[in-house]
């Protein structure tokens, strides 16, 4: 094993298919191919696809990382607890991306605190912000 391999987060490493993170999840695969692979059924523009909330390990490579597995779990917790539609997520986790520097919001540690108020959570999609 070389330096580099040793280097590598083995929570970011693709290993899960679509369908095995809707099984570990109890969710449709629908659902979890609509979140990181975007959906371009909605529409026969293909300039308005919907694109993924989720972003993959390796782009081209159709597998999910654990950190991945995290995000879809979180997502689908969000969208059932707090009604909260794909449109307003995505203009949410594209703030946080960049405004932050995260790579994959939902499941980095910067975000949580000891005195986070899960029913406290304000979210303002005009500012484009969770």
């Amino acid at each position: 094993m070389n330096e580099l391999d040793r280097q590598k987060d083995l929570r970011e490493i693709g290993i899960y298919s679509a369908s095995e993170v809707a099984r570990y999840l109890h969710t449709s695969v629908r659902s979890v191919r609509a979140a990181v692979f975007g959906d371009r059924s909605k529409t026969q523009n293909p300039s308005k696809a919907i694109e993924p909330l989720i972003r993959l390990p390796e782009p081209g490579i159709r597998l999910l990382s654990f950190t991945n597995l995290i995000e879809i779990y979180l997502l689908k917790a969000i969208r059932r607890d707090r009604s909260i539609s794909f449109t307003s997520l995505r203009q949410g986790l594209a703030s946080l991306r960049q405004t932050l520097n995260l790579a994959h919001p939902l499941a980095c540690q910067k975000l949580y605190a000891e005195d986070f108020d899960p029913d406290n959570i304000q979210f303002n999609t005009s500012a484009h912000t969770l």
